[in-house]
């Protein structure tokens, strides 16, 4: 179960390369919020227009905006109105060579234009639900909008005032809602993109730091640890958070490393059917404690071993690992920072354990 998890993270970080996989490292960073457009138009549902008691006559025709999503540019063919040449008076491996670019070429457009195929679907998917919902909600909004009646009594016409009072705030309400919906999409496409621009250029620090780290350029030292400890692979509940200090005179590397609190700890062990009931049971106090002393330790014995497992060019000669949780401070309720364990040791000592 989840508390298994507690139980590897020491013998997970010992599997690591020596050398870290610097391709890799480029693609490790993905964007992983997904598109909150169908879940939020979902959410229309909830709004229920006002019911009409009164006598209703004659429907008055409404429409209304139907924005939808573009569909994507399609990809140039860099070979549209091109004619190869014959190259007979070329040598063969040239003609070869150059046969195989266009043979490649064209292959890099097929890929271009299926994964641009792909996006046309999922926006047309898109439109298509978009206009099936503008259209519930017309088709809801004509009901509602019902031509008065000739003649009707005092009480219909206070009927009357109180359902058209409610049917403004709904439609208030539904427009407001709409509007926050195009808002939330608009800037998680901004968020989307702004990461996709940032991943470039995070893709061209880390081969800044391979090139500066291949050459023994130990200033370096504190950006290679930092891609070190990202790339080091912990379960959700611990919050990979920390900052690096690097003496170039001495070689010492200091790591202040935030630490999980207890409470994010995951304290389930099992589950089990009792007749046609699913029961959860979960660890004591006391073991949630030891679990959580143990994970301390495992995390900080982890992070020590990697950064020295991975000094491939010898810049680290001793790690000051301080070991920090943020805990609520229940006399004043406010969060405080402490530092719970702290560990100075050399490379020479610690790979002799």
């Amino acid at each position: 179960m989840e508390n298994k998890l507690l139980d590897t993270i020491l013998t997970d970080g010992l599997n690591i390369p020596v050398n870290l996989n610097w391709e890799k490292l480029k693609t490790a960073r993905q964007f992983l919020e997904p598109n909150p457009e169908q879940t939020l138009m979902k959410e229309l549902d909830d709004l229920v227009p006002p019911q009409k008691i009164i006598k209703q006559s004659i429907l008055t025709k409404l429409n209304i905006e139907k924005p939808l999503k573009e569909l994507p540019e399609k990809p140039k063919d860099p070979f549209l109105g091109y004619t190869v040449p014959t190259m007979i008076y070329y040598p063969e491996q040239q003609r070869i060579d150059y046969l195989q670019w266009i043979e490649e070429e064209k292959e890099k457009y097929k890929s271009r234009l299926e994964v641009w195929e792909e996006k046309c679907k999922k926006t047309k998917t898109i439109n298509a639900q978009l206009i099936d919902r503008y259209e519930k909600h017309e088709n809801l909004l004509n009901k509602i909008h019902l031509s008065r009646i000739d003649k009707i009594t005092e009480q219909d016409k206070q009927l009357e005032k109180q359902y058209q009072q409610q049917l403004d705030i709904y439609e208030l309400m539904l427009s407001a809602k709409i509007e926050s919906i195009d808002k939330i999409v608009k800037e998680w496409e901004k968020r989307k993109k702004e990461f996709h621009l940032s991943q470039e250029s995070y893709k061209k620090q880390v081969d800044k730091i391979r090139l500066a780290y291949t050459q023994n350029d130990i200033s370096i030292v504190p950006q290679y640890v930092q891609l070190v400890l990202e790339s080091s692979q912990y379960p959700d509940f611990i919050a990979k958070k920390f900052n690096v200090d690097y003496n170039h005179d001495t070689k010492i590397l200091v790591v202040e490393y935030s630490l999980p609190t207890i409470d994010t700890l995951p304290t389930l062990k099992q589950v089990k059917w009792v007749g046609n009931e699913q029961r959860e049971y979960h660890v004591s106090e006391t073991q949630l404690q030891s679990d959580f002393e143990k994970t301390m330790y495992n995390i900080t014995l982890r992070t020590i071993y990697e950064l020295f497992h991975t000094d491939a060019i010898n810049a680290i000669d001793s790690i000051c690992f301080n070991g920090w949780v943020n805990v609520l401070n229940k006399a004043n309720g406010k969060r405080e920072n402490h530092c719970i364990l702290s560990l100075q040791v050399s490379k020479s000592i610690f790979n002799e354990l």
